[in-house]
Order: structure tokens, then C-alpha cells, then sequence
């Protein structure tokens, strides 16, 4: 294992780099989000606020135009009042002609104002740039159908030989009656200059604004070039909408698009009602977010100085706290390398002033205790080494990586070392000397370290004083049967020996004549099974009453009470007590010593014959729920025990039966054997209710090893 002051640390893992760069972190990371998030919204809504402030641009602009357009109406209509007179209608008067280039001079984008006929032919008029002379089909007049003054008509937009849009506007002469046309007054509007004749007061610089026709033409133009130049602006985003839709409420809440220059644009447009014109506002983006740029410069300014300060505050902070823990970390290294006398300055009063002072006090302790513990390690290799017990160390395979001396002196080193499993006979030289070992798990050993401690016991004595026991429990459940013995080998005795009477007598009344073949057949088979009757029960009692070491075998738990039954039945019989057997044909078998677990079930059977009057009951069930273990139940119906006898019932030498009537080992050693076997015993009783013991046993799986 490494010492501790060998390890690296590397630059990333030293608290000094982590503790300052979370607290950088906790310092810019609230500011970084909260300062993102706001200026996020901040920006969005100033995109909005510039969408908006477009859209009253050009819903004022298209308000303007149609107020001029509405105003040329009516002065149109006016003049047409004013001439209505039949005297005034001469086209050689002079008061026409004052009135036509009084209009012409109000209006400076009209450059033409004619009469027209029902034809819709210009008869008469004046005209801005050339002497006027009468025109043919100056209208259409079936476009003049039903036309009244309420609604003058707009002509579509078309180009003058020198490339300037021009729309022309007619109103009836006086008031029309019917769907024919009487005649009227026209003009004709020049709009590449309508923009520039508004002179509007643009407050966001280099905003481009624009007229279209019904048609998307370009008809009106800030910059009166692009309409001699017929630029095509149906490639703009609005103008699409406008042709599609001719709802601008209908564009999105931020329409940025590809204007028809090519430049990215914020737009927006408004619908003149009057002629379904459109007036169009386009605003590049760089414009349009410069006051956000500089804000975000501004405030991204700000930030980086906060961040500067709180960065440096933490830096500050973390620095302060880290040094002190390097301190004890240097401290915790002189320790490791045996310096105990180690110490840490304690100028801080804070909770690493206290930690500071706290590592001095440890150390005073851990160098008092070191020493302690050297004595006490003196104390417990004394213990360790003189203790009678075996001890030994073993790793998670059971090999061992230690003795004492007493184990030592008890096997051979090179038999444990070759050892693969734990084994209760240690030392196979002396089949006298039994050992009994016992594993305890090492609860927090590390890993390549000794995990399991294991005490070894000479149990030698131990056991012989048990099989003592076992014998003397035996002797005494003889003595009990003994009267029962000589009762039944008494019957066939005298069955043999009457027959063997009748048989001598028939040899001597027949003067030497044998009897008949088949007589004495049938009396040699009937001596002969009384004969077998006799020595198996001779062979039983030999069998239950010798002294053997302990055999391991699969045996029929069923076989084993019913020959417990048979050493029992003189008894049984003489208090006519009733045997009430419950158990199903095919059990599983167990694994022990079947003359051991005899001895249990003789015990417990004379144990319930003890408890129970004459014609009482024992009911002995045995079953197997789901073949793990074998239950079996000895059931008597007695007056039980009382409560405060029932915990005492496996104390060695515990009887509530009189004197000279039991030993009190009987469940004592039943539990032992029980153990043995890998099984459980317990006792439930109920005074008046009678006695139950439980027996659960192990039953042997496919292996042929108890399943536990």
C-alpha cells in the first residue's frame, strides 16, 4: 500500500483549483444567465418596438397620400363646379384657362387638366410642359361607366415616354344621371415625385419608402432613380404579401426578410383604399439594430466589469480558505511519513481556526494513543499467542495468511497451506482428537487483505462427555422398555414352545412314528416366524442401545419413525394410546445418522406417552413444502406446559416428570442431534391444549448435499 505523501495530485484535482474555479463559476454563471435572459427580451422587444414604429411610418405615410390624393379629388370636383356654367364652358374662354393653371400651379404633380367629352375625348385643356392640343380616346369611356362624383375614377399606372409613372383621375361633368358618362374634367398625376412632394419628416435614417400599383409596379420611390430605373420590387417579401394578401396586419410580429436590392430589411407596407396602391417601408437590419448593437456593447461593458470585480472577489475569498486546508494537507503528509509531533498554526478564528485546532488536539491524542496502542498490541499478542484456542487468518479463497502458535503446534504447516476448504478435522495423525472450527467474517477488511477470522477448538472431551450423555439417555429409555422387551419376546417364546411340546408329544403317542409331512411343516414355519419376530425385536433393542460413532447416510425420515414406533409399541399398547400418522408416500430423504434421530423420536414419543392418561392421542404428520426442508409434527393432547416452564424445556437435566420417572436429557440431547443434522426443533404448548414439538430437516438435493 502507498504511503499517503507518495501520492500525485494533479493540478485539476487540488482543492485550491476547484474551490476557485466554483466560485468564479457561481460568481459569472447568475450573472451570465440573468444578464443573457434580460438582454434576450430587451432585444426582442426593441426588434418589436422597430417593427412597430415602421408600421406607424408607413400607415402615416399612406394616411398623407391618400389626404393628397383625396384633396386633388376635390379640387378636381370644384373646378368641375366652377365651370359648370353653360357661359364658362366655351373652350376658347379665357376664365377656363385661369382656372385650369391656377390648378396646375397648387398642384405641382399634375401635369395635364383636360375636358372631356361623353367620348371621352380631350377637347380642351392645358398641359405643364407642351402646348395643348386636342387628344382622341384620352379615356375609355366604357371605364367611365356609372361613374359620380362620390368616387372619381382612378386609371391604371403607366409610363411616359420618359420612363415617370403617371395616373390618371377623372370626375363627371356637373352630375351624372343614369350609367352614361356626359362628359368631365381629367388630370394627369405625375407620382415619381408623390414621396418627395410629401417631404416627410423620416425620424429613422436611411429608411427606404416606396409606392406600388395594384400591380406591384413601382410607382413612387425616396429615391426618385429607382423608378426611372423600373427596379422590380416584387421580389420583396411585402410586395409578395401585399399581391397575395393586401393584409398587412397579416406579416409576422418581426418580418425581417431579403429586401429586392439584396440587403436585409425589417418591412412593412399599408393599403390605400382609394385605388388599392400600397405604401411600402423597408429599413435595413444594420439600421435598424445599431441602437441595439450599442446597446448590447454597452451593457456587454458593464458586465465583463462586474464580472471582473466579483471574479476577483472570489478569487480573494477562495484563496482564503484554500491556504489553510493546504496547510493541514501538508500536515496530514508529515503525519503519514511517523511524524507525530506535527502541528498547524491557529491565527484563524473562524470554523478553519477551529479545524486548525481540532488537528492539533487529534494529533495530541493520536500520539497518546499510539502509544497506548503499542501496549495494548503487547497485551493482545500475549493473549493471541497464549490463548488455548487455534486462531487464523484467511483471504476470500480460505487460505490462511496466519496461525498462533497453538494452531500451529496442532497441524502441519504444509497440510493448511495446501488446504481448499474449511474442514472440522485438522490434524488426520490423531483420529482421537476432534477439532471444531468456527469462521467469523472480518466486517470491514480491505480488499487483498485477510477477510475471515477462524478459531479452532479442541472439543475432544467435549464430545466424548456428549456421546456420554447420549448413551446414558439411551440406557435409560432401555430401562423404561425393558418390561415392554420381555413382554414381546415373551409371547414368542411361548408360542415356540408350545408348539414344540405338541410336537414331542406326537412323537411319543405314535411309538416312534413321525407325524404327517405337511403337520410338521406347518409347525417348523410358524416356530420359524415367531423364531424371526423374536431376534428382530433383540436385533431393535441391540441397535438403539449400542455405542457408535456418528454416520452420515440418506435415510427415510418415514422408516425412521416407524421403527421409532415399533421400539415404543409395548408401551403404547399398555396405555392404549392412540398413534394418529399423517404423511404423504413420496418425501424426499435427509442426510445423517438414522440411529441418532431414533433416539429423538423414541425420546419425543415417550415424552407425550409420559404427558397423557390412558386412550390419549398422538398425532405424528410429517410434509415437505416445496422439497426444501421436512417438517415433521408429534402432537400429543396431554395438559401441556405452563408458560413460564416452556423456555426451560432444553435446559440438560430439566424434568417436570416425579423422581426416578426421567433424566431431564431427553430434548436436551434431542436438540443437540437435531443441530447436528442441520434442523431446527421448537416446542409450543398451551396448558390444556396439549404439546407440539416441530421438527424441521434439512432434505438432500440433487447433488446429494442438504439444501439449507
Amino acid at each position: 500500500m502507498r504511503p499517503f505523501g507518495s501520492f500525485f495530485i494533479p493540478w485539476w484535482s487540488r482543492i485550491r483549483v476547484r474551490t476557485l474555479l466554483f466560485g468564479v463559476l457561481m460568481s459569472t454563471l447568475p450573472v451570465l444567465i440573468i444578464s443573457s435572459y434580460y438582454l434576450y427580451f430587451a432585444r426582442l422587444d426593441l426588434q418589436r418596438s422597430v417593427q412597430i414604429q415602421n408600421n406607424l411610418l408607413v400607415e402615416r405615410i399612406a394616411q398623407e397620400v391618400d389626404v393628397m390624393l383625396a384633396h386633388t379629388e376635390e379640387s378636381l370636383k370644384n373646378l368641375a363646379v366652377n365651370l359648370s356654367d353653360t357661359n364658362m364652358r366655351d373652350t376658347k374662354g379665357e376664365v377656363m384657362q385661369h382656372q385650369f393653371y391656377r390648378f396646375l400651379h397648387e398642384f405641382p404633380l399634375v401635369d395635364e387638366v383636360v375636358v372631356l367629352d361623353s367620348k371621352g375625348q380631350a377637347i380642351t385643356g392645358i398641359n405643364r410642359f407642351q402646348i395643348f392640343s386636342p387628344v382622341t380616346n384620352w379615356i375609355d369611356p366604357i371605364e367611365l361607366k356609372g361613374l359620380t362624383l362620390e368616387k372619381p375614377y382612378y386609371s391604371p399606372v403607366s409610363f411616359l415616354k420618359s420612363g415617370i409613372p403617371a395616373v390618371k383621375i377623372v370626375v363627371p361633368l356637373g352630375t351624372a344621371y343614369g350609367d352614361s358618362f356626359s362628359g368631365g374634367y381629367g388630370i394627369r398625376l405625375r407620382l415619381r415625385g408623390l414621396l418627395t412632394a410629401l417631404k416627410p419628416t423620416d425620424p429613422l435614417s436611411k429608411t427606404d419608402l416606396y409606392v406600388v400599383d395594384a400591380l406591384g409596379r413601382l410607382i413612387a420611390d425616396s429615391d426618385v432613380t429607382r423608378v426611372l430605373e423600373k427596379m422590380d420590387v416584387r421580389k420583396s417579401y411585402t410586395v409578395e404579401h401585399f399581391l397575395q394578401y393586401r393584409n398587412p396586419q397579416g406579416l409576422p410580429a418581426l418580418n425581417q426578410y431579403q429586401s429586392y436590392s439584396g440587403q436585409n430589411v425589417l418591412g412593412g407596407y399599408a393599403v390605400l383604399p382609394r385605388n388599392g396602391w400600397a405604401v411600402m417601408v423597408e429599413q435595413p437590419v444594420a439600421v435598424a439594430f445599431a441602437p441595439i448593437n450599442q446597446l448590447f456593447t454597452r451593457f456587454l461593458l458593464f458586465i465583463l466589469f462586474i464580472l471582473g470585480f466579483v471574479i476577483s472577489l472570489s478569487v480573494f475569498y477562495g484563496l482564503s480558505i484554500t491556504r489553510p486546508i493546504e496547510r493541514l494537507e501538508q500536515a496530514a503528509r508529515t503525519v503519514s511519513r511517523g511524524r507525530l509531533d506535527e502541528r498547524v498554526p491557529e491565527e484563524r478564528q473562524d470554523e478553519l481556526g477551529q479545524l486548525a485546532r481540532t488537528f492539533n488536539e487529534m494529533m495530541e491524542r493520536i500520539q497518546s494513543q499510539s502509544e497506548d496502542l503499542l501496549q495494548e498490541k503487547e497485551r493482545l499478542d500475549t493473549i493471541v499467542h497464549g490463548l488455548g484456542a487455534g486462531m487464523a487468518l484467511l483471504n476470500d479463497h480460505f487460505g490462511v495468511t496466519w496461525m498462533n502458535p497453538v494452531l500451529e503446534r496442532w497441524v502441519n504447516q504444509e497440510i493448511l497451506q495446501s488446504m481448499e476448504e474449511i474442514t472440522s478435522y485438522l490434524n488426520r495423525s490423531i483420529p482421537q482428537k476432534i477439532y471444531r472450527h468456527q469462521v467469523y467474517p472480518l466486517e470491514y477488511a480491505r480488499s487483498n487483505e485477510p477477510c475471515y477470522l477462524m478459531v479452532v477448538e479442541d472439543i475432544t472431551e467435549r464430545r466424548r462427555m456428549e456421546d456420554l450423555m447420549i448413551q446414558a439417555d439411551k440406557l435409560s429409555a432401555l430401562g423404561l422398555m425393558a418390561s415392554g422387551f420381555a413382554h414381546e419376546i415373551n409371547n414368542p417364546l411361548a408360542i415356540i414352545q408350545g408348539y414344540a411340546e405338541d410336537l414331542e408329544e406326537q412323537l411319543e403317542s405314535g411309538k416312534g412314528e413321525l407325524p404327517k409331512a405337511e403337520r410338521i411343516e406347518r409347525y417348523l414355519r410358524t416356530i420359524r416366524k415367531h423364531i424371526m419376530r423374536a431376534q428382530h425385536i433383540t436385533q431393535s433393542l441391540l441397535n438403539f442401545s449400542r455405542k457408535s460413532e456418528w454416520k452420515v447416510e440418506e435415510m427415510d425420515v418415514i422408516r425412521v419413525i416407524e421403527e421409532s414406533l415399533s421400539l415404543m409399541q409395548f408401551i403404547i399398547k399398555k396405555k392404549q394410546i392412540i398413534i394418529v400418522k399423517r404423511w404423504a408416500n413420496q418425501l424426499p430423504k435427509v442426510k445423517g445418522d438414522a440411529l441418532q434421530l431414533v433416539q429423538v423420536f423414541v425420546n419425543l414419543i415417550n415424552n407425550a406417552v409420559d404427558a397423557l392418561p390412558e386412550q390419549g392421542e398422538i398425532r405424528i404428520e410429517v410434509e415437505s413444502e416445496r422439497h426444501s426442508d421436512i417438517t415433521v409434527s408429534v402432537r400429543d393432547n396431554g395438559q401441556g406446559i405452563p408458560p413460564e416452564l416452556l423456555p426451560k424445556v432444553f435446559d440438560p437435566f430439566f424434568t417436570t416428570k416425579e423422581v426416578g420417572k426421567g433424566t431431564g436429557l431427553g430434548l436436551a440431547i434431542s436438540y443437540g442431534i437435531i443441530a447436528r443434522l442441520g434442523g431446527a426443533i421448537r416446542v409450543e404448548s398451551e396448558p390444556g391444549q396439549g404439546t407440539e414439538v416441530l421438527l424441521t430437516l434439512p432434505v438432500v438435493n440433487s447433488q446429494g448435499r442438504n439444501e439449507e
